[in-house]
């Protein structure tokens, strides 16, 4: 949800600085895209029982492309898009940045 959300966000915030007048389109290929990430990364969770894992590795994924494929083509205005999906970047940098910072920190503890 929170790439699809930061998708919407940096489409609608090109759309504002270009001062376009159309309004940003969901797309099922968007949420094809999400549910493959979703799958992607499901792997490197750390599921708490084996009932979770089964039952969000797959129910989440399939969630957000049943989601994708009923959201397409609905419009979403532009300052809508961006106001959601620029804080949605905005957490995915931040959870990119502290992964990657909390792999080298081991990596240098491993070093030594």
């Amino acid at each position: 949800m929170l790439f699809t959300a930061a998708v919407l966000g940096l489409t609608g915030a090109g759309g504002l600085v270009l001062r376009a007048t159309w309004a940003v389109t969901l797309s099922s290929w968007l949420g094809g895209a999400a549910a493959a990430v979703a799958t992607a990364l499901a792997g490197s969770v750390n599921w708490r029982s084996p009932v979770q894992r089964v039952a969000l590795s797959v129910g989440y994924p399939a969630g957000l492309l049943g989601l994708g494929l009923v959201s397409d083509a609905v419009a979403v205005p532009l300052g809508a898009a961006a106001a959601v999906g620029i804080p949605a970047a905005a957490v995915l940098v931040v959870l990119v940045v502290r992964q990657l910072m909390g792999e080298s920190a081991s990596e240098a503890r491993h070093a030594r």
